[in-house]
C-alpha cells in the first residue's frame, strides 16, 4: 500500500471513530453521506487533499457549530492518541485549511500516528 493510500486510511479510521463518538453511529453516517452528497467526494481524502474544501462542507453542514465540532474533534484527538506535539488551536488549523500547508502538516500528524500505532512512540 502507498504512503498516501496508508495516510487515507488512518485518516478515514481515526476520523471516523472520533466523529462516531462525538456523533454516535447514525450521526456519523448521515455526516458521511451529506458530506458525499454535497461533495461527491470521501470526506476523509478530501481532508488529506484540500482541508479548506474539507472545512467548508463541513460549515453547510453544522453552520455556527463547525468550529465547535472541530474544537471537540481536535481534543478527542490529542488526547485518544496521547498527542502532545500539537495543541487543539493547531489541530483545529489544520482541520479547517487556516494554516499554510494544513494538509502536510495532517499527513505529518498520521505519520505520527503510524508510527505509534508500530510502537515507534510520538
Amino acid at each position: 500500500m502507498a504512503e498516501g493510500d496508508k495516510e487515507v486510511e488512518v485518516a478515514r479510521r481515526v476520523f471516523h471513530d472520533i466523529f462516531k463518538t462525538i456523533l454516535g453511529e447514525a450521526g456519523v453516517k448521515v455526516l458521511e453521506y451529506n458530506f458525499r452528497r454535497i461533495s461527491s467526494s470521501d470526506p476523509y481524502e478530501l481532508l488529506l487533499k484540500d482541508a479548506r474544501s474539507f472545512y467548508e462542507i463541513l460549515h453547510n453542514f453544522f453552520r455556527s457549530g463547525t468550529d465547535a465540532f472541530l474544537r471537540i474533534t481536535a481534543s478527542t484527538l490529542l488526547s485518544k492518541y496521547a498527542i502532545t506535539a500539537y495543541n487543539v488551536k493547531d489541530v483545529v488549523a489544520m482541520l479547517s485549511g487556516r494554516c499554510e500547508g494544513a494538509e502536510e502538516k495532517l499527513r505529518e500528524l498520521l505519520r505520527k500516528l503510524i508510527k505509534a500505532e508500530a510502537g515507534g512512540g510520538e
